[in-house]
């Protein structure tokens, strides 16, 4: 996914994530200003994220950065990759 697409999509959005095997769900919050903040069964957590120009997204809570990027299922849904290419 470039990274206008993903710009538009997560935002000034608020996204939920579910993590497939692990039985987690939870919300990412994306402000304009690369605020990110998170709610995983009600513990919130202040973070930061970062689209790079390739499409690359970073995003840091409790000082651990995730690098992932976002593919289109063409289903209304989305996958991540993490940025060694593991899903």
């Amino acid at each position: 996914m470039s990274a206008d697409a993903l710009k538009t999509l997560i935002v000034g959005n608020t996204i939920t994530i579910e993590v497939v095997g692990k039985s987690a769900t939870f919300h990412n919050y994306f402000d304009a200003s690369g605020k990110a903040l998170r709610d995983q069964g009600g513990r919130i957590s202040e973070g930061t994220f970062v689209i790079k120009d390739d499409g690359m997204h970073f995003v840091t809570f409790d000082g651990k950065e995730a690098c992932d990027r976002v593919t289109d299922n063409a289903d209304g849904t989305y996958g991540r990759k993490a940025g060694n290419g593991a899903q």
